[in-house]
């Protein structure tokens, strides 16, 4: 798996020189490679002959050696247990005396044990030679310590371990040998994260058709990800996160009292999967994708009733205008995605608004050379010269690669000579011959130019997200908006539904019938009913609510699925109450917690009449029936080797499984239509 820039640093550290860092701080979320990293960072450098001491911060010896100063330096000695045991892990080191090239510490979990990164700083790191090269690694971003101090700023340099390329997620799936048309639902649903890509992969080897993610896969990756504990305790929390594109305080009082929604999102704040940016906190693609999908799916009622509290939030935020009404939009349009699995496959969501600086205009060039017509050229130069800051790029949230921009133009009475830009010059005379009252803006969707696959006029396509923005920007003053499109584009089909009718009359660009102008009056037509358009429109295309008939009903794995999941969470009630088994006529509908446990317990015992099962059903009501316990604790309590505890609890939970899927009802099963809404077969 290709970590090209961070091995390149790792090289020029071994290489040193002036102002070479002496420290690598990698950090990354659970799956992102840190060990897969690490363990190659150690190997080129013992080929090169450097004597590499590699330490596992999680498994730390459990006590450390008498205290001694191992090499000349400062008079330094371990002031906790931590230090001490950090010693012992690093000994060979720091007894060294006689090595060819510089020492290497590779230090990987450092977060994993409390006072590692202090230990480090306080009582190891100072002891090693000047040449001595450090790496360490965590899952949370490294302790502020490290930049704060100066001594230690000047030293590190830190790097966040981001999702694989897709070139190099798909020379991993190839590897496997993943099958051609499985491939793209791996690489969506892996998001680049090289734990679940290998989990995927492994997976759909062997796949006929199109690949997509079972329940179990899904839970696994999550109980990975997330602690089990957490999230139950803080389900609400990652629900909302898991359905917005950002997280605020203000966003979590929705559905959370104040001290509680703050007190939850310092929380949020401290996960590895979560990036803190200039507008609040956002989980990355692979932890949204598997909170939403399990949400969705264990829970459709509390999923579609955060998801609705998220919209009227925006809703009411998007009609203030200015920023915040931007911002708002953008979250609007995020809403209307599809949820879910259905989500993952949908790329255009990836892109973002490039920071170009003084390369925009060029940028933009290269992007006309693929799209626009020779004669729109010096068109484009005008507006490139004029209004430059009209204009935005979106690119590979991945790379940055450019790929799409368009140019909202605010007009007015000035500035549009018809040699100028006829488009626009049209555009301003049919607003004028409509009417523009005193205060109103005018604005102008220009140059809609794309090299990514025509996606006309999705919710997440970049475009629509932009001009949307900016209607939202502009805010009650905004009297009429144009869209200019190419004669023929695949995007005038959809104006009508989108509000935007087709301009007719003296005041179209006539002289030019390359392109079409689209029209919205907002004097007649509003922006909060424009919004409640959009949000009708594009959550009937993208998650529709098929009919009953048509919704096949779970299949052994789905059934499994709520089986363990009830099983992990027997002892909280609200997640007792949400199984999907009511939804299958297991248990009724709206079921009383303890009537779901009692049920379980009934199919357990009955079970036990027969004697082959006996162990196989101790070993289940041991591990989840009788309060919660450890795997390890319940072997011990059955006086059975873990490995034998083990295959008497899988064979037990297997036939739990065989159990609970003879009493779902025959019009829930596979093939039959049902009054209620199943879960899907694998995750939605």
């Amino acid at each position: 798996m290709s970590r090209d820039a961070e091995i390149e640093v790792f090289d020029r550290m071994l290489a040193g020189g002036p102002d070479v860092p002496r420290i690598l701080l990698v950090h990354g979320p659970v799956g992102s490679g840190k060990s897969t990293l690490l363990g190659q960072l150690a190997d080129r450098a013992a080929d090169r002959g450097c004597l590499v001491v590699q330490v596992d911060a999680a498994r730390l010896p459990a006590e450390g050696p008498a205290v001694r100063r191992p090499v000349p330096g400062p008079d330094l000695a371990p002031t906790s247990s931590t230090d001490a045991r950090l010693w012992a892990a690093a000994h060979e080191m720091l007894d060294a005396r006689d090595a060819a090239g510089p020492r290497v510490l590779v230090v990987d979990a450092v977060d994993q044990e409390p006072g590692v990164e202090e230990a480090l700083r306080s009582s190891v790191l100072p002891l090693l030679p000047e040449d001595a090269v450090a790496v360490v690694a965590s899952r949370r971003r490294p302790d502020p310590e490290w930049s704060t101090d100066p001594g230690w700023h000047s030293l590190s340099t830190t790097r966040r371990l981001r999702g694989l390329s897709r070139a190099a997620a798909r020379s991993v799936v190839d590897r496997r040998g993943v099958p051609s048309a499985a491939q793209p639902g791996v690489l969506a649903f892996a998001s680049g994260n090289p734990l679940a890509l290998s989990l995927a992969a492994d997976d759909a080897r062997g796949h006929d058709g199109p690949w997509e993610p079972r329940a179990d896969l899904v839970n696994v990756l999550l109980d990975r990800i997330l602690d089990p504990a957490d999230q139950l305790s803080h389900r609400t929390v990652l629900a909302v996160a898991a359905q917005s594109r950002t997280v605020t305080v203000d966003l979590l009082t929705t559905v959370l009292d104040q001290e509680a929604a703050a007190r939850e999102f310092a929380w949020l704040n401290t996960l590895p999967c979560v990036v803190s940016g200039p507008t609040g906190l956002r989980l990355n693609r692979l932890t949204t994708i598997l909170l939403t999908t399990s949400h969705r799916w264990r829970d459709p009622v509390s999923h579609e009733r955060l998801r609705a509290a998220a919209w009227h939030y925006h809703r009411d935020r998007a009609l203030g205008g200015g920023a915040e009404a931007a911002d708002a939009a953008d979250e609007l349009l995020h809403l209307c995605r599809p949820s879910g699995w259905a989500a993952a496959v949908d790329g255009t969501g990836d892109l973002v608004p490039l920071d170009l600086g003084d390369r925009l205009p060029d940028v933009v060039r290269a992007l006309a050379d693929e799209s626009l017509p020779e004669a729109d050229r010096p068109r484009l130069e005008h507006w490139l010269r004029a209004r430059p800051g009209a204009f935005t790029v979106f690119g590979s949230a991945e790379d940055a690669t450019p790929v799409a921009c368009v140019a909202w133009l605010t007009l007015t009475a000035a500035g549009h000579p018809d040699d100028a830009d006829p488009v626009a010059a049209a555009a301003w005379a049919r607003a004028v011959d409509r009417g523009v009252p005193a205060g109103g803006t005018v604005g102008l969707v220009r140059f809609l130019l794309s090299s990514a696959p025509d996606d006309p006029l999705g919710p997440s396509d970049p475009l629509v997200r932009q001009w949307h923005r900016e209607i939202a920007r502009a805010g009650p003053a905004l009297a009429l908006s144009y869209i200019a499109l190419p004669l023929g584009s695949a995007m005038t089909d959809r104006m009508a539904e989108l509000g935007h009718h087709l301009c007719t009359g003296p005041a179209t660009p006539e002289d030019d019938q390359r392109w079409q102008l689209f029209e919205h009056d907002w004097s007649s037509s509003p922006l909060a009913g424009y919004i409640d358009l959009v949000h009708e429109l594009w959550t009937r295309r993208t998650d529709p609510v098929p009919p009953a008939d048509e919704v096949p009903g779970p299949d052994r794995e789905d059934v499994g699925a709520a089986v363990r999941d009830l099983l992990r969470h027997w002892s909280d009630d609200d997640a007792v109450a949400a199984t999907p088994l009511a939804r299958w006529g297991v248990v009724d509908p709206g079921p009383d917690p303890d009537d779901v446990r009692r049920l379980i317990r009934g199919i357990v015992k009955d079970m036990a009449d027969e004697p082959a099962r006996v162990k196989h059903c101790r070993a289940v009501a041991t591990t989840y029936l009788r309060g919660p316990s450890t795997q390890e604790a319940a072997a011990a309590r059955l006086g059975l080797p873990f490995s034998t505890f083990r295959r008497h609890l899988a064979k037990g939970t297997d036939a739990l499984v065989d159990a609970v899927c003879s009493r779902v009802r025959p019009t829930h099963r596979p093939g039959t239509s049902s009054s209620h809404a199943p879960a899907p077969a694998g995750p939605a």
